[in-house]
């Protein structure tokens, strides 16, 4: 269950395949030219098993790659700098997506 505050606002979205390269989250999107950065994310994992970091390292499809997110899944991220450093990357034989809205 997600439970949103009425201290944050809503103010951007993306959706990202999720393949064999690294994918990381669009710095357009939480950190725009104007306006403030985002202080968190909520990201929604959706498809097939992927794995992730958010402390600046790369993950991989081993074991030892990195979290896994699989389907159904709700992450949020909850400062500035492990949304700069998300990294994801599919880990089985589908691609995932992810679905992410910025919040502030």
């Amino acid at each position: 269950m997600i439970v949103f505050s009425k201290d944050w606002q809503a103010f951007d979205f993306e959706s990202l395949e999720i393949g064999d390269s690294i994918v990381s989250l669009s710095p357009s999107k939480f950190q725009p030219e104007e306006g403030k950065k985002a202080s968190d994310a909520i990201i929604t994992f959706e498809g097939g098993q992927v794995r992730y970091r958010f402390d600046g390292g790369d993950p991989s499809p081993s074991l030892d790659g990195g979290h896994l997110g699989e389907s159904g899944l709700v992450l949020t991220l909850k400062n500035p700098f492990d949304i700069a450093q998300f990294k994801a990357i599919r880990a089985g034989s589908e691609n995932g997506r992810i679905q992410v809205t910025y919040r502030r």
